[in-house]
Formats: structure tokens, sequence, C-alpha cells
């Protein structure tokens, strides 16, 4: 009889794959997302943390799952959102109901832990940047980590992604531009601390089409967010140049 063929991708997955704890009857694992996003165009959207819903075809049921790199403090409020998940679609609600509602109550736990002010401004003289043109608030200096470089137009910064949590959007993870979040500064793309250096390039090259998309042809998030995604895979996998992808888009080099 002839021995059925591995799923290789799921091999992959398998080589890098921790048990944390498990919680009544969920199962907690650390996993390696560089790796997990590398198997398929579908898998480069795991982010920091999903449940069985978000990946079904490799996230068995009742299992959380946890990028390794994420901080122990940041894991908990992870483990609660999917906890909190979990029962909501237990409970009949929506795949999207649950997802919004899972968010509002992870908010709510960050909120009553660490007693979060509400996101301010500080003055452009304490910004690292100066943003005269800018029609975006200036974001909080403690935001910043560090400049990494200048890139097509774009200045590009490090910034502290538990605090871009805190204080902005949850669900903020690997990066972001302008396009996007309107509390992001016209001409700065954001790349998140606990991003892999290895993924910084990749991550860049996403969150610049998403934005060029966006301003020059005026797509929907969601429509350029699925094309970004497209050619981030391209470019993971060396199967198009950036140049190729954008002529291919239709979009001028800045």
């Amino acid at each position: 009889m002839a021995k059925a063929k591995k799923n290789v991708k799921k091999e992959i997955i398998k080589k890098d794959i921790k048990f944390l704890r498990k919680i009544g009857e969920y199962s907690i694992y650390l996993v390696n997302d560089f790796a997990i996003r590398n198997t398929s165009l579908s898998h480069e959207e795991f982010t920091n943390f999903a449940i069985h819903d978000d990946f079904p075809d490799i996230i068995p049921k009742n299992q959380i799952w946890i990028s390794k790199k994420e901080t122990v403090r940041e894991r908990e409020f992870y483990i609660l959102n999917c906890l909190r998940r979990y029962e909501l679609l237990k409970s009949g609600s929506s795949s999207g109901r649950a997802y919004d509602l899972s968010l509002r109550y992870e908010k709510q736990m960050r909120a009553r832990y660490d007693e979060i002010p509400p996101p301010r401004s500080s003055s452009p003289s304490q910004h690292p940047v100066m943003h005269e043109t800018s029609q975006h608030p200036h974001p909080p200096n403690e935001i910043y980590k560090k400049y990494l470089k200048d890139f097509r137009g774009y200045t590009v910064y490090m910034v502290n992604q538990e605090l871009v949590q805190d204080l902005y959007k949850i669900d903020f993870v690997d990066g972001g531009n302008p396009s996007v979040y309107h509390w992001i500064p016209e001409g700065e793309i954001w790349i998140a601390d606990a991003l892999a250096k290895t993924e910084i390039r990749f991550v860049l090259w996403h969150e610049y089409v998403e934005c060029q998309l966006m301003k020059q042809k005026g797509l929907t998030y969601d429509q350029a967010h699925e094309l970004a995604s497209k050619q981030e895979y391209g470019l993971r996998h060396k199967t198009a140049t950036p140049s190729a992808q954008l002529k291919k888009l239709g979009l001028s080099k800045t």
C-alpha cells in the first residue's frame, strides 16, 4: 500500500510549535509566525495570535496559537481575547461579531489592568520629525522606538507595538501606514518592534504598496490590502521584483 503524502505546510509549522498551557478545554501553543506566513498566501494573514476559526486548515479546534515573539504581558491579553471569542462562537455569534466583541473585551481588560490613559498628542517640537503639512495628529513621542530608513518618499520608524495597541488599535500588528490609520502622520510608515528583523522588508513593502494603491488608485482598504498581500507574498518567494510589481499595478515610482 502506498504511503499517504505528508502535508508539507503542516510539517513546516509543527517543527516550531511549543505547548504553553491548558485552560479548561483549550490548549495554548507558542508558534513561529514567520514560518506560518511563508507557507501560503492565506497564511500570510497570521499575525500575533489566532484560533481555529481563523485558520481551520492548520489550527485544530479548541486551540489558541500565539506568536512566540510576543511578550508575556501580551500573551495574557491575547489568551483572554481568544477565550472570549471561543465562548461567543459557541453561543452562536457570527465570526465577525465574535471578533469585534472579543477585541472590545481585550481593550477593557487592558484598561483595567494597566490604567491606560486616553490617546494624546505631543507637540511638533517633541516629535522626532516636524510635520508642518500633516493633517494627522502628532503621536506621543514614547511610541517611536527608532528611525529605520527613508523609503520611496516615506520615513520608516520602528514603533512600540504594545503602546500603539493600548492607545489606538487593539489589533495593530506588524506595521501600518497613514492611508489606513488616521493617527499615523502623513509621510510615515510604522513597523512594529515585535516584528522579526527578517520580515521587516516584506511588511514595509506591503505597507508601501497598500498606501499607494489607496492614494493613487482610490481603492478601499480591503481591495488594497488584498493586492498588497499578493505583492508581499511574491516578494517573500521571489516571484516578481518590486519594480515589476509596481508596473503591473500601474503605480508610479516615488
